[in-house]
């Protein structure tokens, strides 16, 4: 697999796109879609299509607003397949009508409790159709030493995330947390709202409808924030991050070809790459939702900072932490009722976290490692309490931070392991490899690193730009808001700062569906 030159701009205008992106991981989970429409953020269409839509949003009158959001999302849902449009529409309109019957049966809890459950039946088992049943006729096969063949069935693209912002809606509703939306065009556009319905972050109904209602005049600083904010998602993502997937891609296929110490680089890559891959999503669909007015929550607060694994819960992928916490672990009885059934709660929300990231048993043990992690850090809390009195360790020193920090980020990095490999086995296998393999630490120095897939240009430019955006994430997270500083500017800083950043996008970024670069990681969930 090769890379763009970095000087190479022959080519740089073509659409970024895949024909046909269609199978993840061991299972070949087909989930999106045919022909040659398709339209990613990183594509020359969505960059035609985002300014159009950005000018008819502020030309029309208010009360017409979400009326464009609503066809403009579903022009763009439309354009992966129109098939899977339609099964949105439909969809939308159940969790409506259930949502107006459990509304209007608020005076009997029994009759509203009774729609909801039969509503959660539905998109749950909707959920479960496209996404596990050819992980259950798998399971049926190993078992029964049986031949059932798979299903041909295609994922819709999104499925996951828009079930949850569905299910966390009715769930409000019934409990009076939220008041029903009566306007279904309003509530159609939250359901199927462009820059979140492939990838989220899940944001909440209630949040989108007070924006979605507030006056919302042409801001210049909230077209300021969302531009820069989705230029270093675009440059996250196309000059790094996919660079790291060729990477990762290369080394993981050919796992047993690599010794200890490549493995090893090669995951604590794949733990960066992710972590850009998502978290730029995340900027490109709140910096664009913040040039339409709309201040959604944030999604990720650079995690690899975090001191524990429960403090990366509350660092990574926070939409989706909050939702399982507020809609699964406090109904569970979440620490209520004694520890025991504590530690039972956090293993099931994070088995049922892995079944959700993917049908397959990698990520299954992945969420249980998170989960293992969490209660034996409970559980060895006294121990650990009573060592650092014993010893008279400063807990505010720095090299006990830095300590807890790179332990987090090497439990969290393992756990990676299985979210990336092609299935439980492969993913023990590399462990294997990793823990017993060969260890060659010159491999670091001597060129190894750039026989992975990417030329020596190409990877020191990914080395460097990486500790670049580190450093400017942190600063972001820890310190400071880079971009609210940044739209205080005057124009000429800010217009300077656009256009290098577009500059290296340009000259830098990886194009072409041949590099297997494009989609973001989340679009298959």
């Amino acid at each position: 697999m090769g890379t763009s030159s970095l000087f190479d701009v022959k080519n740089k205008v073509q659409y970024m796109y895949f024909d046909k992106i269609c199978r993840y991981g061991k299972n070949d989970i087909v989930f999106w879609c045919e022909g040659s429409s398709f339209m990613n953020f990183n594509s020359l269409q969505f960059m035609v299509f985002l300014p159009i839509v950005l000018i008819l949003y502020y030309a029309v009158p208010l009360r017409f607003r979400h009326v464009l959001l609503l066809i403009a999302s579903y022009m763009f849902y439309g354009a992966f397949s129109k098939k899977y449009a339609a099964f949105l529409f439909f969809f939308t309109v159940v969790s409506y009508c259930f949502a107006r019957l459990i509304s209007k049966a608020d005076k009997d809890k029994r009759l509203a409790k009774f729609y909801l459950i039969s509503c959660i039946i539905f998109h749950i088992g909707a959920l479960g159709y496209f996404k596990y049943t050819n992980f259950g006729i798998q399971i049926v096969n190993s078992i029964v030493s049986t031949s059932i063949e798979s299903w041909n069935i295609i994922m819709p693209l999104g499925i996951s995330f828009y079930t949850f912002k569905v299910l966390s809606y009715l769930i409000d509703v019934y409990r009076d947390k939220s008041r029903v939306q009566k306007n279904f065009f309003k509530y159609a556009a939250y359901i199927a709202y462009f820059p979140q319905v492939t990838s989220g972050p899940i944001e909440r109904s209630e949040r989108f409808f007070s924006e979605l209602n507030n006056k919302r005049d042409f801001d210049e600083k909230d077209i300021s924030s969302g531009v820069i904010r989705m230029l270093w998602g675009f440059m996250k993502k196309m000059v790094i991050v996919d660079r790291m997937s060729i990477i990762v891609g290369s080394v993981y296929a050919n796992y047993s070809n690599y010794g200890r110490t490549i493995l090893f680089i090669t995951t604590i890559i794949y733990s960066i790459q992710i972590y850009f891959d998502f978290s730029a999503y995340s900027d490109i669909a709140i910096g664009i939702s913040r040039m339409f007015g709309f201040r959604f929550m944030e999604n990720f607060k650079f995690p690899y900072c975090a001191r524990n694994i429960g403090e990366f819960w509350r660092r990574w992928h926070i939409s989706l932490s909050l939702w399982f916490r507020d809609y699964l672990y406090i109904p569970l009885g979440g620490n209520r009722k004694g520890v025991i059934r504590q530690y039972i709660n956090i293993v099931i929300v994070f088995l049922i976290s892995g079944i959700w990231h993917g049908a397959s048993f990698n990520f299954i043990f992945w969420g249980f490692l998170h989960g293992f992690y969490q209660v034996m850090g409970a559980i060895l809390k006294p121990v650990r309490e009573y060592f650092l009195k014993l010893f008279k360790v400063d807990k505010n020193r720095f090299s006990y931070r830095l300590g807890q920090t790179v332990l987090t980020f090497m439990l969290v990095n393992f756990a990676w392991i299985f979210f990336r490999a092609d299935g439980l086995k492969n993913g023990l296998a590399i462990v294997k490899q990793i823990t017993v393999g060969t260890s060659n630490l010159w491999q670091i120095f001597d060129g190894t690193l750039y026989t992975l897939g990417l030329t020596q240009s190409s990877f020191d430019l990914m080395f460097v730009m990486t500790i670049i955006v580190l450093i400017f994430e942190y600063i972001h997270n820890e310190k400071r808001d880079l971009v609210e500083g940044f739209s205080r500017q005057g124009i000429i800083f800010r217009c300077f700062v656009y256009y290098s950043i577009l500059f290296v996008i340009f000259i830098f970024g990886i194009y072409g569906a041949s590099n297997g670069s494009g989609h973001f990681i989340y679009g298959q969930f």
